[in-house]
């Protein structure tokens, strides 16, 4: 599946509450793609026999996306907000990580989400004594 816009908008209407500021919203989807790795690492070690359903993996993106869902990480000019809105849609959307890497396009198989950047020859003559 090719994630899209409305994938995107779909997260954001599913997870996040309107008392976010835009900021706090933008971060919280940087970890989420940032911790991708880590997930892959979880997944892996799941496959092992004997393995815990809670590895040391997941609970390390658990305890990144809840500092990130902490009100700390708010503009200081922006209102408070109730206590229990960011432990709470911190749960929900550490229950649905699969899903949200899926919505996000970060588990697709086909595009990396670091490429492998372009070998450039930079030098200042005009024949290169390494190339032919």
């Amino acid at each position: 599946m090719i994630p899209s816009l409305g994938h995107g908008l779909a997260v954001l209407q599913l997870y996040f509450v309107a008392q976010f500021s835009l900021r706090r919203v933008f971060y919280i989807l940087s970890i989420l793609i940032t911790t991708y790795p880590l997930f892959q690492l979880h997944l892996n070690q799941l496959n092992e026999p004997r393995q815990p359903r809670e590895t040391a993996w997941l609970r390390s993106i658990h305890a990144v996306l809840y500092s990130a869902f902490g009100a700390e990480n708010e503009h200081p000019d922006y209102p408070p907000e109730p206590d229990n809105v960011g432990p709470d849609l911190a749960g929900k959307f550490c229950r649905d990580l699969q899903q949200l890497y899926h919505l996000l396009g970060a588990d697709d198989t086909s595009m990396s989400l670091f490429p492998e950047p372009q070998i450039i020859l930079c030098t200042p003559r005009l024949n290169c004594i390494f190339c032919p």
